[in-house]
């Protein structure tokens, strides 16, 4: 017998209509839209032909009646809903009438919201025939299968555009002379989002002037060609709708949770060095990347990174780059599970992919740099997501992975160095500034939570919060209290190697308390930070121990009357490494490394902290009258003694631990960010509410094992790897 066949057919004609779409009326079509289907398609009774309103979605509508001008259909079946439209505007420059069609076209198979031509000085056109821009709209969203159309608006001239321009959205400027690549900047700016591209011979002087000088603009480039005007909006708006369109999987990555490309949350791992990158020539780009990190409390995100040492299983020798089933085998192995690889100088020094970045630390410990997500059930998933597959790469590979502090008992001399030309300036630098600088590149591992603000004042209170908090993160993390094998003397010898690393660019940062601490004054602090280097050519050069100051006078030794590009400025923003530092994020940097709950739990005490306000103003209320002399000590006190260390006015750590632990908790419970079975966030504090009530810091755990059912054998720390 032979298979009823599938209703609508695939090849059924597709129309939209003006009349919302209900099974309860039939729909009438006339003029052009009749005579397609009556003539072109030769539709008769009972066939199908799949209706769109714009509104309801797409039906699948049955032939009642078939004349040679008219035709009447039924909707039957509901097929689809109108689909979910990324808030992306194209405002493309008025072209000439063939080249704009093509516009038109294309922005609507993209998935455009709004098309809004723009009239500037160069146009060659200064009309816009609706009708044919709505017949070229409506055929394009028929031809790709759209359930939406985008709005075609009434041509602007290019100042009113600017002068009312909504607030909250960006406006994604594609400048000839250069900008923040593409990617990357659609990739970490949330929200509504817009892409103004001129006309053939671009925009004028003073209409760069005027887009450059709109606080919503951000100028971006394109690549290294100059492309015709309807080539450079098609491919923009290609790029948007692949780093932060609907081109990523709906369910597990919606519009406002994207994940990012390579991750600026991270230090820098650059790719390329080019010539549209501005030269900065002004105080306000060195202020910039920090304003630009502001954002309404909704789109406030939490991004975690963490480290891990990497060992044979056989041996637990620390793994080479270029052994088989070493540090790079590993890596590349990464692309079965869909990331990609990022290379420098041929060589595979990291790879990106959904959930953020994989990249090495100078030694080859293995760092994840999360991507920006909404709650800590997220981001405690995108860890298992990720242990799990460098666990089975591990088993089939014979390689461990270890969540510590630090190596328990390698030395320097057994560990290797990473391909990355960053490490070799560092490596060279650091035993000229400090004793413990090649320590901490080779040997410490760590968890980092980085989070967002919405103002300067916003910023101000949780880094001195953060900052004067940061000790008893590192209390409750310590985890790194063997050296070489044996016992060091510390719970987290991990901080105190920061003590001696380099002065220059670590530490409490006494004027973070001062008043009037702002994103100025970070600015002058990181001009004050010696340079590491310079990107140029895909290669990193020398510039230990130089000027950024010098380099903005064009005074740089190495690269003589030559000045900075923004790229330099935030490779440099990366540089320095105190306790707290802050980017266009701050970073939360005092916690060793840890096994999983501890991961987890990192970004939940600091989230509960920092991003409910009652909470953050109870945390900042319990340090803020401390002296930075008291600080200081306290700080210093901590690896030795982690919870045990003396706190201003009397009591110890431990004292304080439940009181900012209690503060933590109602800030979770606050906030309200329930899982799917619905629980709160607070219960990934648990594993730190275990600490606080004992008393017993990791460190303290390990080394009661190891003075007794280990018997002093540091090899049975291995048993506890991931």
């Amino acid at each position: 017998m032979p298979a009823t066949p599938a209703w609508p057919p695939k090849s059924a004609p597709r129309l939209f209509v003006e009349q919302e779409l209900s099974a309860d009326t039939p729909v009438t079509v006339e003029g052009n839209q009749a005579h397609y289907l009556s003539k072109v398609m030769r539709v008769a009774p009972g066939d199908a032909v799949i209706l769109c309103d714009d509104m309801t979605g797409e039906w699948a509508a049955e032939v009642i009646e078939a004349g040679k001008r008219r035709i009447v259909l039924q909707p039957r079946d509901h097929q689809r809903p109108r689909e979910a439209v990324p808030d992306f505007w194209l405002c493309p420059a008025l072209l000439k009438k063939d080249r704009f069609d093509l516009v038109l076209e294309k922005a609507t198979e993209l998935g455009a919201a709004r098309i809004a031509p723009v009239l500037t000085r160069r146009c060659v056109a200064d009309k816009l025939n609706a009708e044919r821009a709505a017949t070229i709209v409506t055929e394009a969203a028929e031809q790709c299968a759209r359930t939406a159309l985008p709005e075609v608006a009434v041509p602007t001239r290019l100042d009113a555009l600017l002068r009312d321009w909504p607030q909250d959205r960006h406006l994604f400027f594609a400048d000839e002379e250069g900008g923040e690549p593409a990617a990357d900047a659609f990739c970490y700016a949330e929200g509504p989002a817009a892409l103004l591209v001129g006309p053939e011979g671009g925009f004028d002087d003073a209409e760069r002037a005027a887009i450059r000088a709109h606080p919503a603009s951000v100028a971006i480039s394109l690549g290294p060609r100059i492309l015709r005007g309807e080539t450079a909006a098609i491919a923009g708006m290609a790029v948007w709708m692949a780093e932060a369109g609907d081109w990523l999987d709906a369910d597990e990555f919606p519009f406002h949770a994207r994940p990012p490309c390579l991750s600026p949350r991270a230090m820098s791992t650059r790719e390329t060095s080019g010539a549209q990158d501005p030269i900065i020539e002004s105080r306000d780009q060195l202020v910039a990347p920090m304003q630009r990190g502001e954002k309404p409390k909704a789109d406030w995100r939490i991004g975690t990174e963490h480290e891990k040492l990497v060992y044979g299983s056989k041996d637990h020798s620390a793994l080479s780059y270029e052994e088989e089933g070493g540090i790079r085998d590993i890596l590349l192995s990464l692309r079965e599970f869909g990331w990609e690889p990022i290379e420098e100088g041929g060589k595979v020094i990291a790879m990106r992919g959904s959930d953020g970045t994989v990249s090495l630390e100078p030694a080859g410990q293995l760092e994840l740099s999360g991507a920006p997500l909404e709650n800590l059930h997220d981001t405690c998933a995108e860890t298992g997501r990720h242990l799990a597959q460098v666990k089975e790469i591990g088993e089939r590979c014979g390689v461990g992975f270890l969540g510590l502090g630090m190596w328990p008992d390698k030395t320097r001399e057994e560990l290797p160095v990473m391909p990355k030309g960053r490490y070799d300036i560092m490596m060279r630098h650091m035993p000229k500034v400090g004793n413990l600088g090649l320590d901490m590149m080779l040997r410490t591992c760590t968890i980092q939570v980085n989070l967002d603000y919405s103002s300067e004042a916003d910023m101000a209170q949780k880094f001195r919060t953060g900052l004067a908090l940061q000790p008893l993160a590192t209390a409750l993390f310590a985890n790194s209290p063997f050296t070489e094998g044996k016992p060091n003397g510390y719970l987290s010898y991990r901080s105190h190697i920061w003590s001696d690393t380099d002065p220059h660019r670590t530490g409490m940062l006494p004027f973070v308390f001062e008043d009037g601490f702002g994103y100025e004054r970070w600015v002058d602090y990181m001009l004050d930070v010696p340079m590491y280097f310079v990107f140029r050519d895909g290669k990193y050069l020398d510039a230990a121990g130089l000027s950024f100051r010098d380099f903005l006078d064009g005074k740089l030794e190495i690269l003589p009357g030559e000045k900075p590009t923004e790229s330099d400025w935030w490779d440099h923003l990366s540089t320095a490494f105190p306790e707290v530092r802050l980017k266009s994020f701050l970073e939360m940097r005092g916690a060793d490394g840890g096994p999983w709950s501890r991961i987890c739990a990192l970004p939940a005490f600091w989230v509960g902290l920092l991003y409910d306000q009652s909470a953050l103003d109870a945390s900042w209320d319990l340090v803020k009258h401390w002296t930075m002399e008291e600080r200081e000590e306290l700080r210093n006190a901590v690896p030795r003694l982690a919870l045990d260390a003396p706190i201003p006015g009397g009591g110890k750590l431990h004292d304080l631990a439940r009181e900012v632990m209690a503060i933590a908790r109602a800030g979770l419970a606050a906030r309200g960010r329930l899982n799917s079975s619905g629980d709160n966030e607070t219960g990934f504090l648990e594993t730190l509410d275990e600490i606080v009530a004992t008393g017993k810091v990791p460190a303290q755990v390990m080394l009661d094992r190891y003075n007794g059912e280990w018997g002093g054998d540091i090899d049975r720390i291995y048993k506890y790897s991931f």
